[in-house]
């Protein structure tokens, strides 16, 4: 499956190395193996963005870990094929990071920041998310759930 890109309107004029013009989205298939594709991806994306080598690497190492944690605790459901679906939005405080999935709900990825606090440790499954991700929240529906977080730019 190839990566998807779907080209949305204007929300804020651009600033320098930083076009707000376009939604980027992949849809991803619940193997490891994925994670190469998923990093491929996201290269190609931060040279579209000209995102510097640090925040690139900080994506990579972000969406590798979500998807990970994803892959290995989320179980798909009954009759229902998993996947999971990853959106970059570029803003002008940064890229908003965004990975759904369609299977149980996962909860690994909730004690991040139950506490709202900071200064509290992360477990060790999303360390670098926490470390380099900002606004982390997570939505949960019935038949959906999404991670989102910013990462500063």
């Amino acid at each position: 499956m190839r990566a998807r890109c779907r080209v949305m309107a204007d929300a804020a004029p651009p600033r320098a190395g930083l076009r707000i013009s376009r939604q980027h989205t992949l849809v991803l298939f619940p193997e490891l193996a994925e994670l190469v594709r998923l990093t491929a991806w996201a290269d190609e994306i931060g040279q579209k963005l000209a995102l510097s080598m640090q925040r690139l690497y900080a994506l990579q190492l972000c969406l590798q870990e979500l998807a990970a944690t994803v892959i290995v605790n989320a179980k798909p459901r009954v009759n229902l094929p998993m996947s999971i679906v990853v959106t970059l939005i570029p803003r002008q405080d940064g890229l908003e990071v965004r990975m759904e999935h369609n299977g149980e709900r996962c909860d690994r990825a909730e004690s991040v920041h139950a506490s709202g606090d900071d200064s509290v440790i992360a477990p060790p499954a999303l360390q670098l998310t926490h470390r380099f991700g900002r606004n982390i929240t997570i939505d949960h529906t019935d038949d959906q759930h999404r991670i989102t977080l910013l990462l500063p730019g």
